[in-house]
């Protein structure tokens, strides 16, 4: 029986920017946590709210790149399972189904709508066939992803333009008190349909804010059909974009940028990323506050435009800004400056399972009707600035967590479930 990788085997840098995606990541999702869809608040297009300012600074800097950090990580990590001496390939398998089991516990169980588990286990199956390949090649699968992600937008744009301009006939003949023919009834149910899944407008929303203020049952009736209907129909949709960046993960862990290029290479290209990304992450931003202030402007860009250019404006600078990310933290790591924070996102990024996991269900008790019930009653500002308070929790009990125990208890879990056996969790006495 192969055992785990050993504990003294682990590689520092990759556990701080693997704790950065963490946290991080809350910073994104937390919103989904506690407020109803995006494009509902009156803020979003005034810029004398604070909360505009919070919410685009955190678009351009955030918005995307821990999310891309997480799955290049993951992938990264995928590489180094396979680095083992003897095949490692039914232990990975096994790695990605009890991960599997973890996603699902975290949707239907923790009520986590916004959950990447799942999404990651079934994308690690996929990406482990490729890790043999040359790093170049790897690479590649992040351009042609995001071309392949704007063709498909846009043939979701225009069959969204068709959909709604149909709707507007039909709601127009109804108007005027004449019967409507059966493909009119259609179109006005398959627009409704949209309404539901993809582009909730004010009645929906306050459907979806009761549900979440109920109970967990009537929380359940509204995560339970949209989670699944994203791991089901739109599986495809929401699995490309992490494979890319995983496979782009293998490709920097191959090429040394994760561990081994020296931190000159690494300050040319974070000089190089902000030049290029940071730019575009602003006129992205700006492009999404003039065209998408509300839901009236979507469905108006909706009729008249059909199609988004700025998707692949996105996509660059979010790569571009998350290895400005990676390297700025791996070259302040090197220079030996706040040794105690990356002693802290370490012990976090080790922790990495237990404290995704803790987030959905610290969120759904603050949240949720069955807990605290505080959805939609904090304004946008409020919600961020929970944040930390829920940072600080887990970088104290990861601290004191690794000083009694050499991993999570939910990594404790997998492993054991993995290996087949019990694995040893108690650290002896005078290792740290």
């Amino acid at each position: 029986m192969k055992n785990p990788v050993a504990e003294k085997e682990r590689w520092v840098a990759l556990d701080i920017l693997r704790g950065a995606a963490v946290l991080g990541i809350l910073l994104m999702n937390i919103r989904e946590f506690s407020l109803p869809a995006n494009f509902s608040e009156a803020w979003r297009g005034d810029p004398d709210n604070a909360n505009f300012w919070i919410y685009n600074l955190i678009h351009v800097l955030f918005e995307g790149k821990m999310r891309a950090m997480f799955s290049l990580l993951f992938g990264a990590g995928i590489l180094l399972f396979s680095f083992q001496k003897e095949d490692p390939t039914p232990l990975f398998y096994k790695r990605m189904l009890v991960l599997l089991i973890f996603g699902l516990m975290d949707t239907y169980l923790f009520l986590w709508i916004g959950d990447i588990l799942f999404y990651y286990s079934i994308c690690g199956m996929i990406v482990y066939l490729f890790r043999k390949m040359k790093p170049i090649y790897l690479s590649l699968a992040v351009p042609i992803v995001a071309i392949l992600g704007f063709i498909g937008n846009s043939i979701f744009l225009l069959n969204a333009k068709q959909t709604r301009l149909l709707f507007n006939e039909a709601m127009a003949v109804q108007a005027e008190g004449k019967a409507l023919r059966k493909d009119q009834v259609k179109s006005i149910e398959e627009w409704r349909n949209l309404e539901k899944t993809l582009l909730q407008n004010n009645e929906e929303i306050k459907k979806i804010t009761a549900q979440y203020k109920g109970t967990y049952r009537e929380t359940a009736n509204y995560v339970w059909p949209q989670s699944f209907l994203y791991q089901t129909t739109y599986l495809p949709m929401s699995i490309a974009d992490p494979i890319a960046l995983m496979l782009l993960g293998m490709a920097l862990l191959k090429w040394g940028y994760l561990t081994t290029m020296s931190s000159k290479k690494h300050k040319r290209i974070l000089k190089f990323a902000l030049i290029i990304g940071l730019p575009l992450a602003i006129w992205n931003t700006w492009y999404q506050y003039k065209n998408f202030p509300n839901y009236d402007s979507i469905i108006l860009y909706i009729e008249t435009k059909g199609i988004n250019w700025m998707i692949l404006v996105y996509e660059i600078q979010r790569i571009a800004l998350v290895l400005a990310i990676i390297s700025a933290i791996i070259i302040i790591y090197r220079a030996g400056i706040l040794q105690l924070t990356f002693r802290m996102l370490s012990n976090v990024g080790r922790l990495a399972l237990t404290n995704y996991l803790s987030q959905s269900i610290i969120c759904g008790f603050v949240f949720y009707g069955c807990g605290l019930n505080f959805y939609a009653e904090w304004d946008y500002k409020e919600i961020i600035l929970f944040v930390p308070l829920v940072w600080l929790f887990q970088i104290i009990f990861s601290h004191y967590w690794l000083k009694h125990y050499t991993m999570g208890p939910l990594e404790w879990v997998w492993r054991s479930l993995i290996y087949g056996k019990m694995e040893t969790i108690k650290r002896k006495e005078g290792v740290s």
